[in-house]
């Protein structure tokens, strides 16, 4: 009798042991879980002209990239993580960094056109004369 209620003893400790196992190893995968936010982002780059077409969308800190098509849409060929930073560049544009953020899929960030100074010279032709004299 007494072996009877050991072996029902110690069957009952597996179980409770299993159990409590269980329930740490879903503890710890939980996490894990929740911080798979991997995903897929597109979108278009505009200015306030509108469509910004030939723009380079870079990864930060990789050499990974899309680039814009003529109506400014992209797909980014690789999944991205929250804090991951896009970098949108385009000739006559400022930079623009993009922190992915919650469950951000889609972007349309607006590029500020950069002034463009035009400096140039105007130059005049003289003649001199035979004593050395400028003639005008």
């Amino acid at each position: 009798m007494k072996t009877h209620i050991n072996s029902k003893k110690k069957a009952f400790e597996k179980r409770v042991i299993l159990t409590a196992l269980i329930f740490l190893f879903g503890l710890m995968v939980s996490p894990m879980l929740a911080q798979n936010t991997d995903r897929e982002v597109s979108g278009r780059i505009q200015s306030m002209d509108g469509p910004v077409s030939g723009a380079s969308i870079i990864l930060k800190g990789t050499s990974i990239w899309a680039s814009s098509d003529d109506d400014g849409f992209f797909t980014f060929p690789q999944t991205l993580k929250q804090n991951d930073i896009l970098v949108i560049t385009s000739l006559g544009y400022y930079d623009k960094e993009v922190v992915i953020k919650g469950d951000t899929s889609h972007i349309e960030p607006i590029l500020e056109d950069i002034e463009v100074v035009i400096v140039g010279a105007l130059r005049t032709s003289s003649s001199k004369g035979e004593d050395g004299m400028k003639n005008e």
